[in-house]
């Protein structure tokens, strides 16, 4: 990296929007979960253009370069492990475009993915992706690490919703890839490849989605569990039916102990139940069909108890305390090792057993919640301390359950991404000649291996 490199920066681009004093790049040294290296500068990008002089600056000077959203990742993606100009996308947050008649929404990379989902229903639209971080995460975060969320289990994740996006590459050329159509076969999917990339390719400036119609009803359940495999295989019997819940969300006993006091406990069942939430949607006829379906297959499986959200109200406190969880876990443990898993839905009850064969194993505690209806469990692993002992039994327990998924056909990463927490275990599950056509594609888009560097590839 050549001498200069700041102040040609600071000669294409505002003076206040570069950043260089040690206590504020601090800040942009980790996520919410991943601790790693502050930058030499960061780059508060307002437009596109910014990307783009930024991005030339950096390529002449072999700098390699960082994006960064809103920083609520999991996985260090947007965390630097080697000097780096960080781009800030923070400040572009405009929604650009709602097309009524299209049902497409144009937004920069900055937006919240809760504010899109607010916009959107003013036009009797949906944005289906619904991250429990929604509230507090981007759409480009989102994009970048294919983000899924409560409703994935019926509506799919962030890239299902992507028709197009404006990519800058680590040389400042702009890609526009996509279209607003409905289909294209034209060429190779490369908003496809950019999906889901952590930053690796090139940085998202603008992003095409796809919405859809609002659904008229929505009514929330929670059926109660005494087990919590018992629970889960309820999940795989309700989507072997004909009903399809548009959120399927696992609970267990220590999740709900962990947000009890940010919920009223009028929601919330007893200590030492675990709780499935349910979301069901359509019209009128539809939805009370499915609330019919769901009580029958959750009591058949063994619910110990059935609820059904009595308004808006306890429906959003429902919903409020799924959404807490993460944060609300640092109440029960001041030390936690977040990992996120995926399996076949009907591998799930497996998976569940082979956690608690860990657990006891290796003498640890742990809280398990997420997405069951798509098989994508989030394990915490809780520990009073941070000393030798505790980190070398969490890297234990880590190794375990990410072979354990693959063992049973899955992922080790469900929408985390791989970023550099997951990035010694990549090769558990890509093998060597899939890895080698990664690095090819990678080379295309980014030759000199400024975009990222030292993530996934």
């Amino acid at each position: 990296m050549s001498i200069g490199l700041i102040e040609d920066l600071r000669a294409v681009l505002p003076a206040e929007s570069i950043i260089t004093d040690p206590t504020y790049l601090a800040c942009y040294s980790y996520d919410a979960k991943v601790v790693g290296s502050p930058p030499l500068a960061a780059v508060r990008a307002r437009s596109e253009e910014d990307v783009r002089r930024a991005c030339s600056v950096c390529y002449v000077h072999r700098a390699p370069i960082v994006p960064r959203g809103a920083s609520t990742g999991m996985a260090g993606g947007a965390v630097p492990v080697m000097d780096s100009v960080m781009i800030d996308l923070s400040r572009m947050h405009r929604i650009i475009e709602i097309d009524r008649e299209l049902a497409i929404a144009i937004v920069e990379p900055g937006v919240f993915t809760g504010d899109l989902q607010k916009e959107a229903e003013k036009f009797n639209l949906m944005y289906a992706p619904d991250p429990a971080s929604a509230a507090i995460s981007t759409i480009g975060g989102n994009v970048a690490t294919n983000a899924g969320g409560l409703r994935a289990v019926k509506y799919g994740v962030t890239g299902d919703y992507v028709m197009a996006l404006r990519l800058v590459l680590a040389d400042g050329r702009v890609l526009s890839l996509g279209r607003k159509t409905k289909k294209s076969v034209v060429g190779l999917n490369l908003v496809g490849l950019v999906v889901g990339s952590e930053g690796t390719l090139g940085i998202i400036t603008q992003i095409t989605l796809r919405l859809i119609p609002l659904p008229p009803i929505k009514r929330t359940m929670a059926a109660l569990f005494d087990d919590l495999e018992t629970a889960v295989v309820s999940v795989t019997r309700l989507l072997a039916s004909e009903t399809l819940p548009s959120a399927l969300e696992l609970m267990d006993a220590g999740c709900i102990e962990a947000v009890r006091g940010q919920t009223p406990d009028s929601v919330l069942p007893r200590a030492g139940l675990h709780m499935l939430l349910i979301e069901v949607d359509g019209d009128e006829v539809d939805v009370n069909r499915d609330i019919g379906a769901v009580t029958r297959i959750c009591k058949e499986s063994g619910a110990a108890q059935i609820r059904l959200a009595e308004n808006k109200n306890e429906t959003d406190e429902l919903w409020a305390a799924r959404r807490a969880i993460s944060s609300a876990i640092y109440k029960i443990s001041p030390v936690k090792v977040a990992e996120d898993v995926v399996v076949p839905i009907n591998k799930a009850a497996e998976l569940i057993r082979e956690i608690s064969h860990i657990g006891d194993r290796l003498a640890f505690r742990y809280v398990t919640f997420g997405h069951a209806g798509d098989g994508n469990f989030h394990v915490n692993i809780l520990c009073d301390t941070n000393d030798a002992e505790y980190s070398e039994k969490a890297e234990k327990a880590r190794e375990d359950l990410y072979k354990t998924a693959l063992k049973l056909g899955g992922s080790i990463s469900g929408e985390h991404g791989v970023g550099s927490h997951k990035l010694p275990y990549f090769s558990l599950e890509i093998e060597p000649q899939e890895r080698a056509v990664m690095k090819k594609v990678k080379e295309v888009f980014d030759p000199l291996n400024l975009m990222n560097p030292m993530k996934a590839y």
